[in-house]
């Protein structure tokens, strides 16, 4: 059974391979082929999990196939920002305190060096009144101005490769 469906989802690929447009936050991959064209969250739910049951979306970004670019580092940026913006909330009250698993989440996003996780929680919560002006800075605002701080520390800039300012 299991084989019948790798071989049915190898046959959409295929027949699917032709156009270009994806599956909304779902990405590039087998899932991207497989339910393209298809609109709505169980799309992008069926994408997914057809991405993270086969591994494709490493495979695909890797070799620039399965509808994955080799334009890495706008692929960063939209990933930071969907981050920043989907657990708003969340870093807003982590940065406050200088830790927690979104705030590493976010620091590994932006390419920070394992061993600079408390830096980086130290960093946010020093800067929280710049990086958080107000209540209501949007988590892409968030992300912009953490960019352009982290650009000025001389630590920092160095350990997080993937934190140049949006501009």
């Amino acid at each position: 059974m299991k084989l019948v469906r790798i071989a049915a989802l190898g046959l959409i690929a295929a027949v699917y391979s032709v156009s270009a447009y994806a599956v909304g936050d779902a990405g590039c991959g087998l899932g991207h082929l497989a339910w393209q064209g298809n609109n709505g969250k169980l799309a992008q739910i069926l994408a997914a999990t057809t991405n993270g049951t086969f591994g494709s979306q490493t495979f695909g970004i890797t070799t620039g196939t399965s509808g994955c670019t080799s334009k890495g580092l706008v692929k960063v940026e939209h990933e930071q920002e969907y981050f920043a913006n989907i657990n708003r909330d969340t870093l807003y009250i982590e940065m406050s305190r200088g830790q927690g698993e979104n705030l590493n989440a976010l620091a590994a996003l932006m390419g920070c060096a394992p061993e600079t996780m408390k830096d980086f929680g130290k960093f946010t919560q020093a800067n929280y009144s710049v990086i958080f002006p107000t209540e209501a800075t949007s988590g892409a605002e968030m992300l912009t101005n953490l960019k352009s701080r982290i650009s000025r520390d001389s630590k920092l800039s160095k350990a997080c490769a993937r934190t140049t300012a949006m501009n």
